[in-house]
């Protein structure tokens, strides 16, 4: 090998990133991660990565000056399977590859380079979600009020109002419905909307999933009013927290097995003693449609560094694709085609970040427009974000959640501050 010259060639499939003194490589067909410090090897991937390259650079193998390090380089990239070196002469033709490029959506680029252009239909397009708050009116006064539905989908009393039927049905008809994955109904206590029977029947003849969610106290005491509810192709989301009784768990559970309405309960806790009690409730009552969330209550930072935090075997096994990294540069897939609407008639991408626009008063083209303008939530990316912008597993995280917000720190993660390049 110490007399071979020929071109160093990186696939174009791996990604890469290069920043300061160190460089990461990733397979996404394998999972595998390689990583470097050494500053001639990262200098040499730079060189590999820009525009005049191409992921192929000439070197010579018979230098006897090359560094031990560009050796084990090679060698780790074809063990890795992410490149190889081919031998040749002098001579040889270059050889030719076209390694894939990010680009931001048209709509982008469309209603950023004119502040006069509407949103029109290439913004409209990427809505896909829609949640809707339509009223805060609620006779318990529960712990995670105020805080869980800035980070979950969840009850609130909070942003006190009540949707004024004709202004909401009036939003939903300007939405292509066959473009939304979903319509999602939250409170306050959704049943004790006024026009909830109404908005159940003009929801239903819609062609979209809907989602209703509703807390386990309310549908206990408020379970018969589900009858006149028009659920077909619709699915009830139970809320409720470990401190819910076996009795009502088991009451509510028969209760909605007898109306045969689909649904699922949602779970929310701050510890890993409720995660584990509350498991084995629904597992004693044989429960099989349940999901666990975790709550951030101010306290519990503990429990989030051991269950929510991710670290560098996590990213491994997530086997993210190209695909996701390309996406999680460029806009945050968690909010990205979302809008909510509060009971007071803002209209949020994130119920976290600035109110887009007033219902009544402005339509959901503006608060698209306002969106796609500003990026506050679509295309809130840790490339953006302090410390995640200078991490070299940046665009392997997965997107910036409301527990990020919550917590007053960006990156949920142990890689930041215990990981070190070989």
């Amino acid at each position: 090998m110490n007399s071979v010259s020929g071109w160093i060639v990186i696939d174009p499939f791996v990604h890469i990133a290069v920043k300061g003194d160190s460089c990461l490589l990733y397979n996404p067909l394998n999972g595998k991660i390689l990583e470097y410090g050494d500053s001639l090897v990262v200098e040499l991937v730079r060189d590999l990565t820009s525009p005049e390259n191409l992921l192929i650079k000439r070197i010579s193998l018979k230098d006897r000056a090359l560094p031990l390090s560009v050796f084990g380089f090679i060698e780790d990239l074809r063990s890795a399977f992410m490149g190889d070196f081919i031998e040749a002469d002098a001579s040889a033709v270059r050889p030719i590859q076209f390694p894939p490029v990010v680009q931001v959506t048209r709509a982008v680029e469309y209603i950023r380079s004119d502040e006069n252009r509407s949103v029109g239909e290439f913004a409209v397009k990427y809505l896909n979600r829609l949640l809707v708050y339509v009223n805060s009116d609620c006779n318990f006064d529960c712990d995670l009020c105020k805080s869980a539905y800035k980070q979950i989908n969840w009850c609130t009393k909070a942003n006190q109002g009540t949707l004024d039927i004709a202004v909401l049905k009036s939003a939903v008809e300007s939405i292509n419905c066959a473009r939304l994955r979903s319509i999602s109904i939250l409170g306050g206590d959704i049943l004790s909307y006024p026009h909830i029977e109404e908005l159940s029947r003009f929801l239903g003849k819609k062609p979209t999933h809907k989602i209703y969610y509703l807390h386990c106290e309310n549908l206990i005491r408020s379970d018969k009013c589900l009858r006149t509810l028009e659920l077909q192709g619709s699915r009830l989301c139970v809320l409720a927290t470990p401190q819910v009784t076996r009795p009502d768990l088991s009451r509510a559970s028969q209760s909605l097995r007898d109306l045969q309405i689909d649904h699922e309960w949602l779970i929310a806790v701050r510890s890993d003693k409720e995660f584990l009690e509350i498991r084995s409730v629904f597992e004693s009552l044989k429960i099989t449609n349940y999901r666990i969330m975790p709550w951030f209550n101010g306290l519990n930072i503990e429990f989030f560094e051991e269950m929510v935090f991710i670290d560098v075997d996590d990213l491994a096994r997530s086997g993210v694709s190209m695909k996701e990294i390309f996406a999680h540069q460029r806009l945050n897939k968690r909010d990205f085609g979302r809008l909510i609407i509060l009971s007071n008639s803002d209209v949020h991408g994130n119920v976290n970040h600035h109110r887009l626009a007033r219902l009544g008063e402005q339509t959901i083209d503006d608060a698209l427009l306002e969106e796609m303008r500003s990026g506050q939530s679509w295309f809130r990316v840790r490339g953006k974000l302090v410390p995640c912008r200078d991490c070299l597993f940046e665009a392997l995280c997965p997107p910036p959640s409301n527990y990020e917000i919550a917590i007053g720190r960006n990156n949920l993660c142990h890689i930041w501050d215990n990981h070190q390049p070989p």
